[in-house]
């Protein structure tokens, strides 16, 4: 199983390296910040502290780029409780998304296509995988 392990880790690496040249590319936009930005959207008014928990990174690596984002007008900060900051995805920064996944979408779904590989069945296997890991957590 180790050897799987690697490989999805390496399917992930390269989804996400073809993402951040297509998306710097045609947007401007890192992947960094779109899968931030589809986070956010997924989860509006979540605090930064959980936003880190679901990506996997760290609160300082978070802040960073939640404060470069705020700045560029794509995410609004708020204060939830005077002290816990709540962050949503600004109108600009929906547009923004929109656009990306407009931009990705079918590219996925081509990759998908040409590499023989079922969507429906893909989404669905992943979905249970994720679940589990999750109530393990």
């Amino acid at each position: 199983m180790a050897d799987l392990a690697a490989l999805l880790h390496r399917v992930v690496h390269e989804l996400d390296r073809a993402a951040d040249v297509a998306l710097r590319r045609e947007l401007g936009l890192s992947n960094r910040r779109a899968v931030l930005l589809q986070v956010l959207a997924e989860n509006p008014g979540v605090a930064q502290r959980q936003l880190a928990t679901l990506l996997g990174h760290t609160e300082a690596s978070v802040s960073a780029l939640v404060r470069s984002l705020a700045d560029d007008g794509l995410v609004e900060i708020g204060s939830a409780d005077g002290r816990t900051k709540s962050l949503r995805v600004s109108g600009e920064g929906a547009r923004l998304l929109r656009r990306a996944r407009a931009l990705m979408d079918p590219r996925f779904a081509r990759l998908l296509e040409q590499a023989d590989v079922d969507g429906d069945e893909l989404e669905q296997a992943l979905t249970r995988l994720l679940a589990h890991l999750e109530a393990r957590a």
